[in-house]
């Protein structure tokens, strides 16, 4: 399954921005730099089951298929070899804490002044000046889930303003106890060995 974008912003401490370099990484080079974007769906060159083409000539090209990303499941998403291992979540790994995920889907369209007031805004037209947004900007606006930034009480059936992310309006309490429910989904359970003895 696929799902609308959550706008996670780039993250730059990819070493795949710095790995531009073609006569050394020939099958990792980026001749982008850091002006790479990832399109998510909207860059993957094969085609759908059906034949759906996600770009025609050029990734990105296809509107309705850019920031689009595979939705995993939760199950064992705090699963570490120990538990000083640092993690990397979402796509591009630029979350390195559950704590971090659930702040960012709490507080992606807020912004605040320098004495501390908060603010939702719209991320196509950014914060209201004098104010500084908790998180970069998207890497890519297109099939943005509540870009609006409206709280779920202000929610519509709409993907720009369902409410779902970025103004959930929890407290940091709220925060930590969904960070512990989530981490409850960890269970150790490992596939079972299809070979019979």
């Amino acid at each position: 399954m696929f799902s609308n974008s959550i706008a996670r912003n780039r993250n730059i401490d990819n070493p795949y921005y710095q790995q531009t370099d073609k006569d050394s990484d020939p099958h990792g080079c980026n001749l982008l730099g850091t002006n790479y974007i990832d399109y998510g769906l909207g860059a993957n060159p094969n085609p759908a089951p059906d034949g759906t083409r996600f770009y025609e000539k050029v990734p990105g090209d296809i509107p309705q298929f850019r920031g689009l990303f595979k939705t995993t499941s939760m199950r064992s998403v705090d699963k570490r070899p120990t538990p000083e291992f640092v993690k990397a979540y979402m796509h591009n790994g630029v979350f390195k804490s559950l704590k971090d995920v659930v702040h960012f889907y709490n507080k992606r369209n807020i912004a605040v002044n320098p004495n501390g007031k908060e603010i939702a805004f719209d991320l196509r037209k950014g914060p209201p000046a004098g104010y500084t947004p908790l998180f970069p900007p998207p890497e890519v606006l297109d099939n943005v889930q509540n870009v609006t930034g409206v709280p779920p009480s202000q929610a519509s059936s709409a993907t720009e303003s369902n409410g779902q992310v970025g103004n959930l309006q929890l407290s940091e309490q709220q925060e930590d106890d969904l960070v512990n429910f989530i981490k409850t989904l960890t269970d150790g359970y490992t596939k079972p060995n299809g070979v019979s003895p």
